[in-house]
């Protein structure tokens, strides 16, 4: 079981391999079941273990806002968070730490 953030590891065909592509969990494409049980226990190991380890950590850049947290433990997790709850436990938490700075992606407040 590995985490890898797409955007950042080139996938490297093997021997024998023709083409390596990632895919959306909800979007994969046809598998043999034995693949497709290896899959499904991949995806609920990770999901079990997001309950009680920062490990979307490891998927985001040095440098965040809460909600691109919020955003990578849902699509882990496969539900919405409460986002006061959420942000009032990764903060009590203490696995993150203010940066000071502001990042004004859109309208509203900065991140």
């Amino acid at each position: 079981l590995c985490l890898v953030a797409a955007g950042r590891h080139v996938l490297t065909p093997g021997p024998g391999v023709v083409e390596v592509r990632w895919f959306p969990m909800d979007d994969t494409p046809a598998l043999s079941a034995d693949a497709a049980t290896v899959l499904d226990y991949g995806r609920s190991r990770v999901r079990a273990k997001a309950a009680y380890a920062p490990i979307a950590l490891q998927l985001l850049p040095e440098v965040f806002t809460l909600g691109e947290l919020q955003a990578v433990y849902e699509a882990v997790l496969d539900h919405d968070l409460d986002t006061r709850n959420f942000r009032r436990d990764v903060l009590q938490s203490g696995i993150v730490e203010p940066t000071g700075e502001a990042r004004a992606d859109g309208p509203g407040r900065p991140a």
